[in-house]
């Protein structure tokens, strides 16, 4: 029989490379108290025990930060990478805390690698570690279970799609949800007439994933640009548990003017910067690999000042949502639909927020205040203040993005404040 794989996993600091040894029994695996870590690839140590073969696998820490032995993106490659490539499969995953505290990332680490790349088929243990201060250390997950559980059951979080029509939102749904629900189309007109929700429950979360209609379909369209605008301010501000994600979708292809301008009106002028905003890179099934086309392209992206939001790695998903045609028993792009539903998922769970941020009112329009002054007939001097409400930052994006006067935007940002007051939230 072949031996056992058995992979340790977590933070730097909390003790893989502690526990590999004391498991052993003598000091193989290197272990250091620097908060940059020590392990710089998975290294593996072969041991007996109760008369099985096992393959205890050191990995790298998944939380050094950029300017840490290995960064977090690393990190979590490299173990991906490790958990694909062992023919015999993993026996069993070891996740190592340290104690007192169960922080976020902690979490995160847990859903990531047991739920969506072992998806729950590999068993999972806790080794918590630096409890030698404990009476009966024991007790310490007696008094913590409750709260580490709490975490995994949270209420559902609005993950919401947007992007231009005929750039995958339904698709890249469905590639999540891993069956066909949402409606696609072909269509230059789109397919989405109105923002539909599709629970989905991803890592131990209840997720809300928002198809929402397309920006750019012109009057000739399924709904016209300024009614999609309303239409997805509307859902965006109606959310009472606020808003986790932003997940922009574009083709890959040449990057214009529209994106920016949609980027930048939902990222930094409807959700103020607040929301984490990450991209997800369509139709890249001809790219060998996907992930080249963001290397090749950033620079791009980064000139048009569209920057996704990189605090758990690069905040982009290279990815295809097309099979191709089924021929010989299996799917042309089979194996990147595969790679792609990982890819994606991955990027939902390492970047929504675990405390939603609540919408609020965009700034149309800001009053100025001057002051002049007025001498009477008797020569006494007095201050007079005037009011002027003047076009704010959010007008000036509607000018741009639409090609519209400044009171053309003005009566457009009234109409989207109405039609915002007016609808509720959509049925779930």
């Amino acid at each position: 029989m072949a031996p056992r794989n058995i992979i340790f996993f977590g933070e730097s600091g909390h003790g893989k490379s502690s526990v590999i040894n004391m498991v052993l029994g003598h000091d193989a695996a290197r272990t250091s108290s620097s908060t940059n870590g020590c392990t710089f690839e998975s290294t593996s140590y072969s041991h007996h025990l109760s008369g099985h073969d096992l393959v205890l696998w050191d990995t790298a820490g998944l939380n050094e930060g950029d300017q840490g032995t290995v960064t977090p993106m690393s990190a979590v490659k490299r173990l991906y990478n490790l958990l694909k490539s062992l023919e015999d499969g993993v026996s069993l995953l070891v996740f190592c805390i340290r104690a007192p505290r169960i922080n976020d990332a902690a979490h995160k680490n847990w859903l990531l690698f047991h739920e969506i790349i072992c998806q729950r088929r590999v068993p999972i243990v806790m080794a918590i570690t630096h409890l030698e201060n404990e009476d009966c250390m024991d007790d310490w997950w007696t008094e913590n279970e409750n709260r580490f559980r709490g975490q995994i059951n949270l209420p559902p979080r609005n993950i919401v799609f947007f992007g231009e029509s005929g750039h995958g939102k339904s698709s890249v749904i469905n590639l999540i949800l891993g069956e066909d629900i949402a409606p696609t189309s072909t269509s230059a007109a789109g397919c989405t007439p109105k923002c539909t929700p599709y629970p989905h429950q991803l890592s131990g979360q209840d997720l809300i994933l928002w198809d929402t209609c397309g920006l750019n379909e012109g009057k000739h369209g399924t709904v016209t640009d300024i009614n999609a605008l309303k239409t997805l301010y509307s859902l965006l501000k109606s959310f009472e548990e606020g808003v986790s994600l932003l997940i922009f979708c574009i083709r890959g292809s040449r990057i214009n003017d529209l994106a920016q301008q949609n980027w930048d009106l939902f990222r930094n002028i409807v959700c103020q910067g607040k929301v984490p905003t990450v991209i997800a890179i369509t139709h890249l099934e001809d790219e060998d690999p996907m992930d080249d086309w963001w290397t090749q392209n950033k620079a791009m992206f980064f000139e048009y000042g569209i920057k996704p939001s990189t605090e758990h790695g690069s905040g982009v998903a290279c990815i295809t949502a097309y099979r191709g045609r089924f021929k010989n028993g299996r799917y042309r792009y089979q194996d990147e639909y595969e790679e792609s539903k990982t890819e994606i998922r991955n990027l939902i769970v390492q970047n929504y927020l675990r405390d939603p941020w609540k919408v609020d009112q965009i700034e149309w329009f800001k009053t100025i205040v001057t002051t002049s002054i007025k001498t009477d007939w008797c020569c006494r001097t007095s201050k007079i203040e005037h009011k002027h409400l003047v076009s704010a930052r959010g007008i000036y994006e509607l000018m741009i993005r639409f090609g519209i006067t400044e009171p053309e935007a003005a009566k457009v940002a009234q109409g989207l404040e109405k039609n915002s007051e007016t609808h509720g939230a959509p049925q779930k």
